[in-house]
This record gives C-alpha cells, structure tokens and sequence, in this order.
C-alpha cells in the first residue's frame, strides 16, 4: 500500500511512496503502470508470506554417495544451527559443538552430534531439540537423553542428532555414478511392491536405484542406451523405453534385471509394444507413440497390444510428431504434438469403440514433454518458442487452450533464452509452486553472470499459484540440472528433487537456506544465494518530474550481506552504497568481526557483547547485529543454558538514506549477497513544488 509521512517547517515538504507488501513480479508492464506490490524483477526469491525474502536452497541430499564416503570429517565449521536448543529449562554446564560422527552412520544415513564436554548438575536432566545445521537446511532431531548427576558426557554421543547425510558442511560430492565414470540420462521413481519408494538415475549403461537411508544399487542396462531414456511404472514392474532404435526393457524385483520385453508371438493376435521414445502407463493399459501413431496395450499386459485395432493415427497427413500423452481427469488423455493438441476423451468400457478425438488447436503444440505438469486443476506445457500455455478442463467434454501464454509478464526476462535447447526443459507442481528448470544462455541476469552451458538446468522459473503471479527466476552458478523432476519422500516428507549431470547426485528443490555446491577435492560447501529485487516504479505525481531526496527500505537479516540501489526512468543509477552516511545504512555486510556487536553500540547501554559460548545465557539481548550462530571450532560449544538459543532469529534494520535525483518515477534495487533477508517495506521521499502536507498519494 501507499505510504506518506509530513516533516515539521523546517523540513521541505515530502511524502513517502512505496510498497509495504509484496505479491509477485510482471517483467513486461512499464514500471510504473504496475499495481501495488509488484515487483519489475525478481531472481532468488519468494513472497508467499507478502514480504519478499532470499528463496530456499537446493541443497544436495546423500542418496548416491559413494562407500568412500568420509564419514569421519568433522563437519560444520562453516555451518550454522538453526532451531532451538533447549534443556527442558534446567541450568547445566553441557555445551553442544560440531563433532566427529559416532559409530558407523552410513547404515541408516545418519551423521551425529557430540557433546563436548561437560557434566549433567541435576539428574533426570533431558536434552530434546529439533533443528538444522551446517547451513543447509537440513533438519537435525535430537531425541531425547536422560543423563544421572554428575554424569560425565565429554565425547559421548548422547545427544544423537539424527542428520540426513546433506547436512554435513563438507562432504564429497561425487556420487556413485560419477565414480563409475557414467553421465545421467533421465530420472524416474519406482514403487516396489513392498511400497518402498526409489529415485531412479539412468543413464548411458545403467541404472541406480537411491532412496532414504539405504544404499544406493546398481542394475546394468542389456545394451545400454544410446539415444532417449524413459522410465515407466505399469504395476509393480518398471519399463524403459529407450527411442526408436532400441527395443524397451522390463525390469521385475524378481528378477532384479533389465530384460527386452518378450517379443515371441503368443498367438493372440498381439504384438510386442514397439520402440518408443515414451510411454504412458493409464486406465491399466500400456499407451505408447511413435512418430504419429498411437499404440494402445491390452488391460493388464504392460508389454503387449492387439493390432488389429489398437493401433492408429492422430492427424494423419501431417508433418507433425507426437511429443507426449498426459492424463486428463479420469477418462482423457490429452495428445501433445509439436503443432497440435488432441483430446481423447470416453476412455472407459470399450475404449475404442467409445473413444472419441477433439482438437483443441492446430497452432499450438508442446516443445518439451517433461514441461507437461499438472497445475492446480489445470495443465501447464512449453511450446516450442518456450512460452508456458495453460489448458483448463471447461466441463467432462471440453477442454479449453488459454487465450494467451501464462509466461506473458516474466517472459521479457527470458529474452535471451536458448530456444534451441527449449526440449530439454522440465516442470513441476509442488507446494503451491510451478518450477519451470530451463537452459539460459543469459548474460545479464545479474552482474558479470554468463551462463555457458546452454544444455544444462541452471535456471528455474517459479510461479505461486497462492499469490496467482510469477515470483522469481532462481539461478546458480552451482546447477547443471537433468531429466525429469521427482516427488519422493525425502527428510521427514515428500520433496521435489533433480539430479545433477556433472555429479550424479540429488538435490532437493527449495529446503533450507543453501545451495550444495561442488568445491575443491570432491568437498562440498554450502553457498547462499544472491538475490536482487527491483521495485515498481514509484511516483507522486503520474507524468510529471518529481524530485526525490530520501531512500528506505526495511530489512530482516540472517547472516546476510545486501545494498540498496535507486534508480530513475531514462538516467543512470543512483548507488546508495557510495561512501559517508549512505555506506553505513544501506551496505550491510556481516563478518566475524562484527557479527556479535551491536547495531548502534554508542547508543545502547547495559549490555555486552555476546559471547559466542553464550556463557552468559543471554542470546536474546537486543540490538546485535547478527543473530546467526558458529561453532568456531570442534572444541568451542555453545551453552544450552535455560533459555536455549532461537538461532532463525532475524535482525530488522530499518534504513534510510537522503538522495538527490530528478524524474517521473523512482525504483528502489535490493541485492542480497549472502545470507537470509526479508524485504518488509521500500519506498521513496517525494518532493514537489506544492502543497502536499497531509495528503495520502
């Protein structure tokens, strides 16, 4: 909403304009035709909660580490908790630091925290916690330890903080697949009949199998795969379909092997299902294409069709292949082609006699088959120029193509986009968010950013269908992101995941605070997004020149660097980060040196620097500049003490800086650098050559 504050007499009159809330992002609408809340730009970010905060992580998760994982690293100097570490509220002399792992974690995923010394002073003292560490995200569960009086706990593992093995702050990166010198393909799940769920990589002669708390497995490709690669669940058996020229493979936890689907005639009048590039398991039949045709398989025989009549041709005529099927409600598939979209609807009973064939355009098809995501109650695809279209069931009989693409108002930021590679893109739907995971050869999405590998997943757009807008273009140096997009349960719940190319491991798409990335000597280090924000254009007066003399912007921060920027139409930026005044409020930087001192310290009395042992037990002491917590080493802890430590604790700074600049509106720019930071409010001090005291803009 608008915002105007009135100085006294001797202050020039102004009023504040700006945004205390925060909806979503429009790259195509002028600045300053867009509506309150409304963001020109956005990358590394969410506004789900109406203030624009730093987006989560996409860190690594351990699935497909190898046996040489070193599980004896000390970890996490680098890290940070994240929760509250609590003792019931009974006083002791027991800390909590950074340890070496316990025993032999790889058995069921875990690493584990230690305590470093110390000695119980009541007895029945129990220790619970839940919370995150090493900067990831990743949640830490401490089950609760009753220790006797005076017992010593020096390096026992009492507290066994349960850690999903991405959490450690440096862990090698290189998987079991990169370790066997293979590249992935594609990525699927598969169900056993035991209901254990498998994140699946394949890739040029194998398969590996991961999920939580297990070891990885490998199962060897008959052949390998030379060209496509996709996996399909039909019951509880998993079909890889491997392109035109290879036949498809059926593997069994029977047998525990890839083998070519029987292609022996079984006197039936059926066939074999043929080479395919994909396939659709729907209705208990087998649904695969080839070029235009439609193969459609017996019920309950995954591999097997009767040909004389379960074969036949959308479109026929046309120089327009099939690209993928998708289910539509419970009796519809929807066929995508590259410049068409066919419905076929009444698939129940006699399916080929009731079967029926709609188009529902001949100008618009599908670019990318793995973009084709259920969203809400409709179905979003690419097309083959990359615009994202959206197609809403309109009763049982119709199904309807938007009237325009729903990637109109970020698509200005896609502009220089590698439309060559638009088939490797993928999507999904999870948690209210569409990611649409593209190859972006772009050069000024932010400062000296240049992406060169146009064919990897290195950008992803998001769109929140809770706040109906795009919200951000995520970027990392880190990602070289491949295949499909999978939904497994993962840490505590079902999470999106992707698998990199270059390591061959998992990550998890939005959890915790960082990205995994590959570091020197197969390590792994944890980095922070960098986020920038570009506020609407801000005015007093629409189409005339204003003078605009102050800048602010309200911030919450967690371990986080950020500056502050303005701008106006037609002239060159503003940089509040320019030395004097300006320096000091509006470029935050946070380092060890300051990270425990306060905000203000010649205005603040009574209190001390806090200790990083929090020794005194007084963490929740106002006015320090930085709440986030580090063990320094592996011999200095943190004491629990009675009030225990809210280490997601934000830092608000509320900033404001005098200006000097000319023009019809004004843009407030916040970069984050490191770090967590929560945008509240941004506006701008307005002066004009009239009256304007009291009035609301």
């Amino acid at each position: 909403m608008s915002i105007f504050h009135k100085y006294g007499q001797r202050e020039s009159n102004y009023v504040w304009v700006g945004d205390q809330g925060f909806i979503g992002l429009d790259a195509r609408t002028a600045p300053d035709k867009l509506p309150e809340g409304v963001v020109s730009e956005a990358e590394n970010v969410r506004m789900r909660t109406k203030e624009i905060e730093t987006r989560p992580g996409y860190p690594f998760v351990g699935w497909f580490y190898p046996d040489w994982y070193p599980f004896d690293q000390e970890y996490g100097q680098d890290g940070e908790f994240k929760g509250t570490w609590t003792n019931n509220g009974a006083d002791s002399d027991v800390t909590i630091t950074a340890g070496t792992s316990q025993g032999t974690p790889y058995t069921d995923g875990y690493q584990y925290l230690r305590f470093s010394s110390g000695t119980a002073s009541a007895s029945g003292l129990i220790l619970e916690a839940t919370a995150e560490y090493a900067g990831s995200g990743n949640t830490v569960e401490v089950e609760p330890v009753a220790v006797a009086a005076g017992q010593n706990v020096t390096n026992e593992p009492f507290v066994w903080a349960k850690m999903d093995t991405s959490s450690s702050g440096y862990h090698l990166t290189r998987s079991v697949i990169s370790n066997a010198g293979q590249t992935p393909k594609n990525t699927g799940t598969f169900k056993d009949p035991d209901g254990a769920e498998y994140a699946v990589v394949v890739t040029e002669s194998s398969t590996w199998f991961g999920r939580k708390d297990n070891r990885p497995f490998e199962v060897t490709i008959p052949g390998g795969v030379n060209d496509d690669a996709y996996l399909m669940q039909a019951f509880d058996d998993l079909i890889l379909f491997r392109g035109y020229n290879q036949i498809p493979l059926i593997y069994t936890t029977v047998t525990n092997a890839w083998n070519e689907i029987d292609s022996t005639d079984q006197g039936d009048y059926t066939l074999p299902i043929p080479n395919a590039k994909r396939g659709l398991y729907f209705q208990n039949r087998t649904w695969v294409h080839q070029k235009d045709t439609l193969y459609i398989g017996d019920i309950g025989n995954a591999t097997r069709y009767y040909w004389l009549e379960n074969e036949f041709r959308i479109n026929t005529g046309e120089s327009d292949e099939i690209v993928t099927l998708f289910p539509f409600g419970k009796y519809a598939i929807l066929v995508f082609k590259e410049n068409s979209i066919y419905l076929l609807d009444n698939l129940y009973g006699d399916i080929i006699q009731n079967m029926r064939v709609r188009q529902i355009s001949s100008r618009i098809g599908c670019g990318a088959a793995e973009t084709v995501a259920n969203v809400a109650d409709d179905v979003w695809f690419c097309d083959k120029n990359g615009d994202v279209w959206s197609i809403k069931q309109v009763d049982e009989e119709r199904a309807q193509l938007s009237g325009e693409p729903v990637s109109w108002p970020i698509k200005p930021m896609w502009d220089k986009r590698n439309l060559s590679n638009v088939s490797t893109w993928a999507a999904a739907y999870y948690d209210g968010y569409y990611y649409l995971f593209q190859s972006e050869p772009r050069e000024d999405v932010i400062e000296d950013i240049l992406y060169s590998d146009y064919d990897k997943l290195n950008v992803v757009s998001v769109y929140d269908t809770i706040n109906q807008s795009w919200v951000s273009m995520d970027w990392s140096y880190e990602w070289d992101m491949i295949g499909r997009p999978m939904i497994l349960n993962a840490l505590e719940d079902q999470r999106l995941m992707m698998v990199d190319e270059t390591s061959g491991n998992l990550r998890i798409i939005g959890y915790g605070l960082v990205d995994g990335s590959v570091g020197g000597n197969d390590e792994q280090d944890n980095v922070s997004p960098i986020s920038r924000v570009m506020s609407r254009g801000f005015f007093a007066e629409k189409g005339s020149a204003q003078q605009f003399s102050r800048v602010r912007a309200s911030i919450a921060k967690l371990d986080g660097d950020y500056r502050v920027d303005v701008f106006t139409d037609g002239e060159e930026e503003y940089t509040a980060n320019s030395g004097g005044v300006a320096q000091e409020i509006l470029s935050r930087i946070t380092d060890d040196n300051n990270r425990h001192t306060y905000i203000n310290a010649s205005e603040v009395t009574g209190y001390d620097e806090w200790d990083p042992t929090n020794v005194n037990n007084d963490f929740d002491d106002p006015y320090r500049y930085d709440y986030s917590v580090y063990p320094s080493s592996s011999t200095l802890g943190i004491k629990l003490s009675s009030s225990g430590i809210p280490t997601t604790r934000h830092q608000i700074i509320k900033n404001e800086v005098r200006i000097k600049k000319t023009g019809n509106y004004a843009q407030v720019r916040v970069r984050g650098d490191n770090g967590n930071i929560r945008i509240k409010d941004m506006s701008v001090a307005v002066r004009k050559n009239m009256n304007l005291q009291g009035e609301r803009v």
